[in-house]
């Protein structure tokens, strides 16, 4: 996953200019065709960033012979990344409840 890591960055920084120039009415980007795509864009490649970064590593399995104050770190760090896990399932979630609710509104404009 880490070479997609620089490929999100600039889909980011695209995306947020093309979202920063529709707000501003650049001349190019005068009607709202582009906003709510690129800000559907940008929410996408932040929450797979946000994937990217936080599941670099991952705690080893612990040897056989651990002892009792390491197996707890383990099972405290391990528990760490789970409650990471479901957040960003939640915030994942959230993405597509707003992507959905955000392309309707774009797709109700051009369409009627």
């Amino acid at each position: 996953m880490e070479p997609l890591r620089p490929a999100c960055l600039i889909g980011i920084a695209a995306l947020s200019a093309v979202f920063g120039l529709s707000v501003f009415g650049v001349s190019v980007f005068e009607n709202d065709t582009f906003l709510i795509p690129s800000l559907v864009g940008v929410l996408w490649l932040l929450t797979l960033y946000s994937f990217i970064v936080c599941f670099q590593t991952l705690p080893a399995a612990l040897p056989a012979g651990a002892g009792l104050i390491e197996r707890v770190r383990q099972r405290v760090r391990r528990a760490g990344y789970w409650a990471i896990a479901v957040v960003l399932l939640g915030i994942s979630g959230s993405v597509v409840w707003l992507s959905l609710r955000f392309l309707r509104v774009w797709y109700a404009q051009f369409a009627g």
